[in-house]
């Protein structure tokens, strides 16, 4: 060690005497350059060697490029302290090269694919509009009209029809006394009908039967009947078909009345038909004003269509829930009934 520092105090002397005798040169590197610094001295007469006078030299620069791998390699191993700026202009170098490989590849490959899958996804709601559709093209269908007719079949001759189903679905029959089943030619007695070989008991009736109010034919009472139908039940048209009235008038009342009425829920009358005639007073008219010769048009078998003793009545209205048939003044107690219908109201 200690030879070592007397070699450097050597090498140091030595330099300054070269100071003395010419210019001292410093050599940096400046970003990628070498840059040596000339500092003209004072001659032995006392002036700069660059002409000025002593004391007032002006150093004199002169760069040199030198390469950067020439530079780089000694600078960054032997010195520790000056090389610093040496090494600085190497990394700024190395990064200038980076930039380019991150800019453009991102821009020209992800643009045009999103477009392309929207577009597919826009049109799904158009197939979903398809399907909201149809609930509104199926349209409900209007409601049918469905005739229901009794059927009489289904009871034995001389037996009640009354009751809720018994001859028709929803349907009740209501007498003063009790309605039951008639059938033609056989008892009970309801009426006797006209033939040119004499008289038919119940005569006309429909081959399934009808019925009459036994007790009513037997006392020679006025008829009364009231049809009802199950609860939350209407209908819209009532048909019953009367036969063999007028042609006997055992109260001898020149006038007569005979009324169907049809009620709704609310118990107001929403349909009305009724007949209403005169005849001479006595128990068999041969005359009268609107039907001629009741002992004909009054009569089961001889009565065309629409006559007194071949009869339909027909009511018609929305929301029928009960019907009610009067015989009033100048009645004809031997009557029967057959071919009862009635349309239900559509419930929706």
């Amino acid at each position: 060690m200690k030879q070592i520092s007397c070699s450097l105090m050597a090498i140091t002397t030595i330099t300054a005497l070269v100071l003395i005798a010419y210019p001292l040169a410093t050599v940096s590197a400046t970003n990628g350059a070498v840059v040596t610094t000339t500092d003209e001295s004072v001659d032995g007469t006392g002036h700069c060697l660059n002409g000025y006078s002593g004391g007032n030299c002006t150093p004199t620069q002169t760069q040199t490029h030198v390469p950067h791998t020439a530079t780089f390699t000694p600078t960054s191993s032997k010195t520790p302290g000056p090389p610093t700026s040496t090494f600085t202009a190497t990394p700024t170098q190395t990064k200038t090269h980076v930039p380019h490989t991150a800019t453009f590849t991102p821009t020209s490959s992800k643009t045009p694919a999103p477009p392309t899958n929207t577009s597919t996804a826009t049109s799904t709601p158009t197939s979903t509009s398809t399907a909201t559709s149809t609930p509104t093209t199926t349209s409900i269908p209007p409601c049918q009209p469905t005739i229901v007719s009794a059927d009489f079949s289904k009871v034995a001759v001389g037996v009640s029809v009354e009751g809720l189903g018994v001859v028709a679905p929803d349907l009740n029959i209501d007498a003063n006394g009790t309605a039951v089943k008639i059938l033609e030619a056989v008892d009970p007695f309801a009426f006797a009908a006209n033939t040119s070989n004499g008289h038919v008991q119940n005569g006309g009736l429909a081959p399934g039967g009808g019925f009459t109010d036994t007790t009513a034919v037997s006392a020679q009472q006025a008829h009364h009947y009231t049809f009802t139908f199950a609860p939350g039940v209407s209908v819209s048209n009532f048909t019953l078909h009367m036969l063999d009235s007028g042609d006997y008038n055992p109260s001898q009342s020149p006038s007569h009345l005979f009324s169907i009425s049809a009620y709704n829920a609310n118990g107001f009358v929403v349909a009305n038909q009724e007949i209403s005639y005169t005849t001479p007073p006595v128990t068999n008219p041969t005359t009268s004003d609107l039907f001629g010769n009741p002992l004909i048009t009054g009569d089961a078998l001889t009565a065309l269509s629409g006559q007194l003793g071949n009869w339909t009545w027909n009511l018609s209205a929305s929301g029928i829930v009960k019907i009610t048939l009067d015989f009033g003044a100048g009645f004809d107690p031997f009557i029967g009934f057959d071919n009862l219908t009635y349309t239900p109201d559509c419930l929706r």
